[in-house]
C-alpha cells in the first residue's frame, strides 16, 4: 500500500499509471475505494515519458494540434485549449520552431523539449498526470 506519495519510485508511478509491461504484479490498486479499471484509468490520466518521442519534423504547435485532434472530443474548443497549455508551459516563443532530432542538436532546446512532452499530455486534460523524471538531465535555469 502506497499512501504517501513522496514514497513513489518509477516502479510504483508505473504500476499505477498502468505502463508497467515486464514482472509480476500482485495486490489491488485502488483509487478513492474503487478497483481501478485499465480501460477508464487510462482514459482519465496521462504520462510524460523521460525520453521525449516526440515527430522530429513538426513544429510545437503541429504537434499539440496533432494530439488534440487525435484524442480530444470533436466538441471542445480544441484552439482554446492548445493556447492554453502553450501559455501554461511557456512555450509561445517556440510555436514555430521544427521539434528537430536532439541527438544531433537541431531543433528545440532540451527545456523546450521537456516542456513540449507534458504539454502533449496536458492538451487532453487529463485528471491525474504521471511525469516520469521530468527535470532530469536539465539544468538550474532550465
Amino acid at each position: 500500500k502506497i499512501s504517501n506519495l513522496s514514497t513513489f519510485n518509477p516502479t510504483d508511478q508505473d504500476v499505477i499509471a498502468g505502463y508497467k509491461t515486464g514482472g509480476v504484479i500482485t495486490g489491488d490498486i485502488m483509487i478513492d475505494g474503487y478497483a481501478k479499471e485499465d480501460a477508464t484509468w487510462k482514459a482519465m490520466n496521462g504520462y510524460a515519458e523521460q525520453q521525449d518521442i516526440l515527430n522530429p519534423y513538426m513544429s510545437v504547435l503541429e504537434t499539440i494540434k496533432f494530439t488534440a485532434d487525435c484524442r480530444l472530443p470533436s466538441h471542445v474548443d480544441k484552439n482554446a485549449i492548445i493556447n492554453s497549455v502553450i501559455e501554461l508551459m511557456d512555450l509561445s516563443e517556440y510555436t514555430d520552431m521544427i521539434v528537430g532530432h536532439e541527438k544531433e542538436g537541431e531543433g528545440l532546446p532540451k527545456h523546450a523539449r521537456k516542456r513540449l512532452t507534458i504539454a502533449n499530455q496536458l492538451v487532453v486534460q487529463p485528471k491525474v498526470l504521471f511525469l516520469d523524471e521530468p527535470s532530469s538531465n536539465l539544468g538550474v535555469n532550465d
